[in-house]
């Protein structure tokens, strides 16, 4: 053969090499699946009361002059407020950045005191609010822990949400 000629290979069967890439398949594999975030996901049910509930209920004469509760939590960046309809009832200020979930619990507890047998509640929040913030107000409402037993004890489990106007 002359040394300046080339020699020409033919275009013919040739079988890739997947090694390597197996190789690396089989070190993320396990590492992947090491590092996977699982979550828990809940669902809350949440019961909405029918329109037509209030008009077929007739009230008593004895007991219409007493004071029904339509508790109201409205959930804001500057704090929380507990109100029965439109009458606040507390308000409960943002302490170092994070609503305070104690307080409310504390508040809703005397509410529950005076109010035994009521179990609805109304949850409005800002856009604002994250999910999170949502979602820790309304199991401060539904329960409260009794630090003797260590036990959650209802309040307000029946919850209706909504956004502040």
């Amino acid at each position: 053969m002359l040394p300046g000629r080339l020699k020409r290979r033919r275009a013919g069967n040739e079988d890739i090499d997947i090694t390597p890439f197996m190789n690396l398949m089989a070190v993320l594999t396990p590492f992947l699946l090491a590092t996977a975030v699982f979550t828990r996901l809940a669902v809350h049910e949440i019961y909405l009361p029918s329109p037509t509930d209030s008009d077929q209920v007739e009230i008593p004469k004895d007991e219409a002059d007493k004071i029904k509760l339509i508790l109201t939590i409205s959930v804001t960046d500057k704090g929380i407020i507990v109100s029965n309809a439109d009458k606040i009832v507390s308000f409960i200020g943002v302490d170092e950045g994070e609503q305070n979930y104690d307080a409310l619990s504390k508040i809703l507890l005397g509410i529950k005191a005076n109010f035994p047998k009521e179990e609805n509640a109304i949850i409005l929040s800002t856009p604002m609010i994250s999910y999170g913030t949502v979602v820790k107000v309304m199991d401060s409402t539904r329960t409260w822990r009794d630090e003797e037993s260590g036990s959650r004890q209802p309040l307000f489990p029946n919850i209706s949400l909504g956004e502040v106007q």
